[in-house]
């Protein structure tokens, strides 16, 4: 889901210790029996739609991983760090649930990207619905458009390791855990000295291999919440460097690139596929 992942062999792990910079086989991890359910339910709407989470009214557009049927971001949410004057980034942004709520908060500035361009078009919408200011938006896979470094990343990340079907589903599974190692690989260069990642999971995904990526890339477990709603598990893991993981220097928390076009006067910029420069 996210949603949790259904692997082969039993257990949370796999059969033998996963290496965390070796390739896996997608065919050895299954969707939980809970999403193919979710993801009939997102793709029957074919207008945009409007879901209530926590009190507050966001727009969901068709093709976009949909907080009415999947309450990991409500999740993350709840557990949100302090983001007061904290320059965030959202990884997998979606509908822009999070990095709303984030902003509403006090963060000092929100970037968000995704892979899903039908996502980037709908945070965009929801900046502008709630007022966003110091808010940017594009479309990037995972931290290939970005240099700058932040305060706060975050990542409500695909919970299992199947094949993704469509860009949908690229919310749901991420082959073999690809997208997964690449985030932890570069993250430390994106992670100021003194700043958290949320990242989002679950039980039923491969914890072996995320704990592997993450004292491998040079980061430590601060605090894990978890829970159990719906069916299925979602937890949420901050993390922090060790003394290990501290990057060589620290980019600037700026952005720039050429705007595709101007979000109404809402002091929101969307970025095409170049993203920063």
């Amino acid at each position: 889901m996210k949603h949790e992942s259904a692997q082969t062999s039993s257990g949370n792990a796999q059969a033998s210790a996963p290496q965390p910079h070796a390739a896996l086989d997608p065919s050895s991890y299954t969707l939980h029996e809970t999403t193919m359910p979710a993801l009939a339910l997102m793709r029957a709407h074919a207008r945009p739609y409007f879901v209530s989470v926590l009190g507050q009214r966001f727009e969901v557009l068709p093709g976009v991983w949909s907080p009415a049927h999947d309450w990991s971001g409500q999740f993350h949410i709840e557990n949100l760090p302090d983001v007061r004057d904290k320059d965030v980034l959202e990884i997998g942004c979606g509908c822009g649930l999070i990095s709303v709520v984030a902003s509403q908060r006090g963060a000092r500035s929100i970037t968000a990207v995704d892979i899903n361009p039908r996502a980037v078009e709908n945070t965009l919408r929801n900046f502008q619905r709630f007022g966003v200011q110091g808010g940017r938006a594009w479309q990037s896979d995972g931290f290939a458009s970005l240099q700058s470094s932040f305060d706060l990343i975050i990542w409500n990340a695909p919970f299992h390791g199947a094949q993704p079907g469509d860009m949908l589903e690229r919310a749901c599974a991420d082959a073999g855990y690809r997208d997964t190692r690449i985030f932890f690989q570069a993250l430390p260069a994106h992670l100021q000295q003194d700043g958290k990642v949320l990242f989002g999971f679950s039980t039923s995904g491969d914890l072996d291999l995320l704990h592997s990526l993450i004292t491998h890339n040079g980061l430590q477990i601060v605090r894990r919440r978890g829970d159990q709603r719906q069916g299925y598990n979602c937890e949420v893991f901050e993390l922090t460097l060790d003394a290990s993981g501290r990057p060589a220097g620290k980019a600037g928390c700026a952005a720039t690139g050429k705007p595709a076009r101007d979000a109404a006067g809402q002091g929101l910029t969307a970025f095409d596929g170049d993203g920063e420069s």
